[in-house]
């Protein structure tokens, strides 16, 4: 747990969730490749740092900036501090989605068979709460 995560929680907050500011993320077009056929594929992965004020089993939902469902993931809470680990991937329909609302993307299968999100601005939500994620 970061310390800036601890100074911004507020423990009188009666949501059942409390997300953190997420790091900006740089955009790689290494995202789900190897060098070479004997190398491990490079993934991407950030953590996602929220507090839950019970133990249970939470959707985490990263939607485009038009609010489109792009990726969603289950992550078991604990009671407390939690992160949420992400490898920046979208489902086919996300990229379909993502690509409808504009038309100037491009977004090409890795060579782990992965689509990955291209530099924008995203929402990252676990429960009613959200937060932007940046891809430059």
């Amino acid at each position: 747990t970061k310390i800036s995560e601890l100074q911004s929680y507020n423990p009188n907050s009666t949501e059942a969730i409390t997300l953190f500011d997420i790091d900006n993320v740089r955009h790689s077009r290494r995202w789900g490749t190897a060098w070479n056929s004997w190398s491990e594929t490079y993934e991407p992965s950030i953590k996602i740092p929220f507090f839950s004020n019970a133990e249970a089993k939470q959707a985490v939902n990263i939607l485009s900036e038009d609010g489109t469902l792009l990726q969603s993931f289950p992550v078991e809470a604990i009671k407390g501090f939690n992160y949420a680990n992400y490898d920046l991937s979208i489902t086919n329909s996300g990229k379909k989605a993502l690509m409808k609302e504009n038309t100037k993307l491009d977004i090409k299968k890795a060579q782990n068979e992965k689509y990955y999100l291209p530099k924008g601005i995203y929402t990252v939500q676990i429960g009613s709460i959200t937060k932007k994620l940046k891809i430059e």
